[in-house]
């Protein structure tokens, strides 16, 4: 997912060399658990928009709420999920959510870690014949993902990339 965008530019890596301790504040603050995560991640944006204007005028700073959600599920993967505004809106659009993702909008990242943490904690998690073979698959080379949160990431994957609607058979009683 990470390599699957341009989230990580030149212009990024050169302002962290040129501003290590503005970097990192900003990287604290988005990760102090104790704020909102809307405002960390709005307050993230707003101030590294401003720091690469400084140092990249008219340049495009890469840091949207894909990135930053990254960051926040590297940073803490038992809480957050890598969100993808395009994987998002399939979703919504196959299971007939009636949240519609709307591009750029702070409320598609907040509805997507909802949507997530629903999944996760009312059918994922009971499922035991999926959680079988997700501990199957997992080997001492992966993260343990004890959260089920790659796991949910990977079933919102799955329905928005490979659930086909119109092959779809009726599930008989029985």
């Amino acid at each position: 997912m990470i390599q699957a965008s341009i989230s990580q530019p030149k212009c990024y890596f050169i302002i962290r060399k040129k501003n290590p301790e503005k970097i990192r504040t900003l990287l604290r603050d988005l990760f102090t658990e104790a704020q909102n995560v809307t405002a960390r991640i709005e307050t993230f944006r707003c101030r590294f928009k401003r720091l690469n204007k400084k140092n990249f005028p008219n340049t495009n700073d890469y840091q949207d709420h894909r990135a930053i959600s990254v960051y926040l599920a590297l940073r803490f993967p038992e809480n957050y999920f890598f969100y993808k505004f395009q994987m998002f809106k399939a979703f919504t659009e196959k299971v007939c959510h009636s949240y519609t993702p709307i591009p750029g909008k702070i409320d598609n990242v907040i509805q997507f870690y909802c949507v997530c943490k629903y999944l996760r904690d009312n059918y994922l998690s009971k499922d035991e014949e999926l959680l079988e073979q997700h501990r199957n698959s997992i080997d001492n080379d992966c993260y343990p993902d004890h959260d089920l949160n790659i796991l949910t990431q990977d079933f919102v994957f799955a329905v928005a990339e490979y659930l086909d609607l119109n092959n779809l058979e009726p599930e008989t009683a029985g």
